[in-house]
């Protein structure tokens, strides 16, 4: 289903005011971001999980900031936590053979 812009907010305001339940129509209510932002269309918004956003650096200075002293959290908390990420890692393309490019040959 393609919406305008005004009908996803018309929809999402009507969920708001209780006139129609979010599962009835899949949505519930205004995106958060347009109610702040009026220039924002919803359209083009979508969630990034914290995860991915990591792998575009997106988070970088949240992340030093929580492994730094002034962060949330204790010695020995962070270090538990660098523990376990010292496992992780981001696949290489997917499970398939990383192959060069023709751009990068």
């Amino acid at each position: 289903m393609m919406l305008r812009e005004e009908d996803m907010q018309a929809r999402g305001q009507a969920v708001e005011d209780g006139l129609v339940a979010g599962l009835d129509i899949g949505c519930w209510g205004r995106p958060i971001i347009t109610k702040y932002l009026d220039y924002v269309q919803a359209k083009w918004l979508h969630a990034v999980p914290t995860a991915h956003a990591m792998l575009f650096g997106m988070v970088k200075h949240h992340m030093m900031w929580v492994f730094s002293a002034a962060g949330p959290f204790q010695n020995h908390e962070r270090e538990l936590m660098r523990e376990r990420l010292k496992h992780m890692h981001v696949p290489v393309d997917f499970g398939r053979r990383l192959e060069v490019t023709d751009q990068f040959k």
